[in-house]
């Protein structure tokens, strides 16, 4: 069966005057943002480590269904709450967004709970493991009128970006499709 995307309205006025900003530095407020996680393996690890050198972000609870290393990863990062279930993250009163970092079965469902309880979300890929489940926790958080953003490691990459500047100034011909191989060797010794 087909699906379709269907924007909210809220989405398509925030995508219609998504380029402008006006903003007074000086007379803006900064607010922390509180952050929970779910997911304590190597990638939520390296969330947690880039979350807590962030300027006015702070992580306020970790979990992982492994509870021992939802509770090491909270003491190496100064988390001051751990829990082994991923709804005690999502439906904490105290958490702004929740980055989900959990194996790729149970983005799906946590977005949609994200979005049934008000939190914007950063989820690493993929949303869902189906095109069904995929467009459900879309339009679930854009009616809800929160963010989601898919955490694409190579998005600001600048080996990538020159291949879409390539690709779009038509420096390349008709591209049909572009692959490549990357490898984390040199973070994995850097972390």
């Amino acid at each position: 069966s087909a699906f379709t995307f269907t924007p909210s309205p809220s989405f398509a006025r925030a995508r219609s005057s998504a380029s402008t900003l006006r903003m007074n530095a000086e007379s803006a407020e900064v607010k922390e943002i509180k952050v929970g996680v779910i997911g304590c393996g190597r990638i939520g690890l390296v969330h947690l480590g880039a979350i807590t050198k962030a300027p006015n972000v702070k992580p306020v609870i970790v979990s992982n269904p492994t509870v021992s290393k939802a509770e090491a990863a909270a003491k190496q990062y100064g988390v001051d709450r751990f829990s082994s279930d991923a709804m005690d993250v999502i439906t904490d009163p105290e958490v702004d967004a929740v980055w989900i970092c959990s194996p790729s079965q149970f983005h799906a469902d946590q977005i949609k709970a994200c979005a049934a309880n008000g939190k914007h979300v950063f989820c690493e890929k993929p949303i869902a493991t189906d095109l069904a489940e995929t467009v459900e926790a879309i339009n679930e958080m854009n009616e809800a009128g929160l963010k989601l953003m898919i955490g694409l490691q190579r998005r600001f990459d600048q080996n990538f970006i020159r291949v879409k500047k390539a690709i779009i100034d038509k420096e390349v011909g008709d591209t049909i499709m572009v692959r490549c191989c990357c490898s984390n060797l040199l973070f994995d010794r850097l972390v």
